[in-house]
């Protein structure tokens, strides 16, 4: 009997070999990655220095494997480079919105005005 696995059978129908399967993700590693998250927020929040001393504890903990340790260093480093580099808010429909907001200022202040915005000369027949 041929030893045939899920993941052969699978690769096999999509037309892949075993050896060129895709490789796991850093981000859909296991749960022992996550219990990290909570650390490098709170090291977060201290500053850069702190970030520092967890990326060195996080090679340090002998229960996460190659790729979990790749993913917590990745959430260090995001939130190092965030904390360097901070984003700027900015609302990109500002200048749509303020647009928007003098057509219907000008719009009022035509109604206000009355019949300036019809033709002149032209009466209303009824």
């Amino acid at each position: 009997m041929p030893d045939f696995s899920i993941e052969k059978l699978v690769f096999g129908l999509m037309g892949c070999s075993i050896h060129n399967q895709p490789k796991p993700t850093p981000e859909l590693t296991g749960d022992l990655a996550q219990a990290w998250m909570p650390k490098v927020h709170e090291a977060a929040a201290q500053g850069v220095e702190q970030l520092k001393k967890l990326w060195r504890q996080v090679e340090a903990d002998e229960g996460l494997d190659r790729d979990e340790v790749l993913v917590v260093r990745a959430a260090i480093e995001r939130a190092a480079t965030e904390l360097k580099n901070p984003r700027k808010l900015s609302d990109p429909t500002s200048d749509d919105v303020s647009r928007l907001r003098a057509a219907a200022s000008e719009q009022q202040d035509q109604d206000a005005e009355g019949t300036s915005a019809e033709e002149p000369g032209v009466e209303f027949a009824a």
